[in-house]
C-alpha cells in the first residue's frame, strides 16, 4: 500500500513546498534597478563625451557599438548596480539630452539679450528661472550641462538633432496634403 505524503500544517516548516510554489505559481519578478542619481547622470554624460570624442573609435561606428562603449566607461565609474545598455541609452535620449538641450536654449536666449551689467551668476539664475517657468520643474542637470557645453561633439549632436527635427516638421502630413 502506497503511503500518502502528509503535508505540514505549518507551511514554514517545509522548504520544498515554498520553492515549488514560488517557481511554479509565482515567477520571480525582475528587480528594477534603482533610479539614477545626479552622480550617475553625470557619469552617463561623462562616458558619452569620452566615447564621442575618442579619436581611436571615430564617428563611423554603429549605435550599438557606441552605447556598448558608453556602458563600459559608465560601469568603470559606477560598478553597481549594473545598468543595461538600453537603460543608459534611454536615460540619455529621453531625459538628459532633451532637458539639457532645452536649458541650453535658454542659455542662448539670455546671452543673446546681452544685458549690460549682468554677471555670469545673474545670467545663470535667469537661465534657471526661465527653464523652471517653461518646464514647471527645476533644472536637475547643471553639472552635466557644464561638462557637455565644453564638448564640440555635443554641440554637433545638438545641431544635428535640431536639423532632424526641422526635416520632420517640414514633412508633416499637413504639409504633404498641399
Amino acid at each position: 500500500m502506497a503511503r500518502k505524503r502528509i503535508q505540514n500544517v505549518d507551511p514554514s516548516l517545509d522548504d520544498n513546498d515554498d520553492k515549488e510554489n514560488n517557481e511554479n505559481n509565482h515567477p520571480a519578478k525582475k528587480k528594477k534597478a534603482p533610479n539614477y542619481t545626479e552622480p550617475k547622470d553625470f557619469e552617463v554624460c561623462r562616458a558619452w563625451v569620452q566615447v564621442s570624442e575618442d579619436p581611436m573609435v571615430g564617428t563611423n561606428q554603429d549605435g550599438n557599438t557606441f552605447w556598448s562603449c558608453v556602458s563600459t566607461l559608465y560601469h568603470e565609474a559606477v560598478p553597481d548596480p549594473i545598468q543595461p545598455v538600453d537603460s543608459l541609452k534611454k536615460r540619455w535620449s529621453n531625459y538628459l539630452q532633451p532637458s539639457i538641450n532645452k536649458f541650453h536654449g535658454f542659455v542662448n536666449l539670455v546671452e543673446s539679450r546681452n544685458e549690460s551689467g549682468a554677471s555670469a551668476e545673474d545670467q545663470l539664475n535667469q537661465d534657471l528661472r526661465l527653464y523652471s517657468q517653461d518646464q514647471q520643474s527645476h533644472f536637475k542637470y547643471l553639472r552635466c550641462y557644464k561638462l557637455l557645453v565644453k564638448s564640440p561633439k555635443w554641440h554637433n549632436y545638438c545641431r544635428d538633432n535640431n536639423k532632424r527635427g526641422e526635416k520632420k516638421r517640414a514633412r508633416s502630413p499637413s504639409s504633404e496634403a498641399l
